[in-house]
């Protein structure tokens, strides 16, 4: 990097990028709460400038940025409890089922759960969605590792840098529009009876206190980074690896918004959101001619 800053790499103005985006968010984390009068210590502050001191490390191996972000990525959800405890106004919930009901007629959840008789029971298909619930977390570090052995270093900086965008803003927006989702709702009256078949099965074959640590609230269901992300990854590999060799993430992208509509996990509208955010995040670090090589 020219440390004159006036002939940046595109690497370099990943990395640049990187840093505003988490930044910004540990800042927007750290200020919500004193914000709402409901003062908490800004712990994500401090935990970002461990990692923006890592990631500018220059000693550390090229592929350092794909665990860094993980690591940096999976420490912001866990600080998530800091703050969504923040809030004091109404959920939404009822408003988004309300919303659906007028479109579809029923609930998506609730028409999936009919169909495919959920009633108290794990069947062998919930085992395998439970699966495929759980692969969403090697995503992020699976994509990044998937483009920089195709594509090298600025490909790899590229994934990473859209999982760290999509994923702070989807985190941002669970903090500011809190949503209930459809098994809690259905819990609290309003929407009829679901049954949370997959995560039940997800219980089945994980220790329970990791599966209850997916959650660090049950208020964030808009977007679903459960749809968002696998539908990032078809994009970034797409456009990395061509689609011959990247078909199979659109089979993991439907067999994910699938399970999380039939078990309950999201509404409709939650997996349509978060398609957006997936493309925008794409379009706004794919399309800039300067995060390219040579850029």
């Amino acid at each position: 990097m020219n440390r004159n800053g006036t002939d940046r790499s595109p690497s370099d103005r990943l990395d640049l990028f990187w840093l505003v985006i988490t930044g910004a968010y540990a800042a927007l984390m750290g200020a919500i709460p004193f914000l709402r009068l409901v003062p908490r210590f800004p712990v994500l502050i401090p935990i970002w400038f461990v990692f923006a001191l890592l990631y500018r490390w220059r000693r550390l191996p090229r592929w350092s940025p794909m665990l860094l972000s993980f690591a940096f990525l999976g420490l912001c959800y866990w600080g998530l409890r800091f703050v969504v405890s923040t809030w004091t106004g109404a959920f939404n919930g009822m408003n988004v089922a309300v919303f659906e009901e007028r479109i579809f007629g029923v609930l998506p959840p609730v028409w999936l759960q009919q169909k495919l008789g959920c009633a108290g029971q794990t069947r062998w298909f919930d085992y395998l969605f439970a699966g495929l619930h759980a692969s969403f977390f090697l995503i992020p570090v699976l994509t990044p590792f998937l483009a920089f052995r195709r594509g090298g270093d600025v490909a790899m900086r590229r994934a990473v840098t859209a999982f760290a965008l999509l994923t702070t803003v989807g985190y941002a927006t669970y903090v500011l529009w809190p949503l209930t989702p459809p098994w809690m709702q259905a819990i609290e009256g309003g929407v009829p009876h679901l049954d949370r078949c997959m995560f039940r099965a997800l219980n089945d074959f994980m220790p329970s206190f990791l599966v209850g640590n997916f959650s660090m609230s049950p208020r964030a269901a808009m977007p679903s980074l459960h749809a968002a992300v696998p539908m990032l990854m078809a994009l970034v590999l797409t456009r990395e690896l061509g689609f011959k060799r990247s078909f199979w993430t659109f089979l993991i992208l439907f067999g994910i918004s699938f399970e999380i509509l039939y078990g309950g996990e999201h509404y409709a509208t939650d997996v349509a959101v978060g398609y957006i955010y997936a493309v925008a995040a794409f379009l706004f670090v794919y399309f800039p001619r300067r995060f390219q090589t040579g850029g």
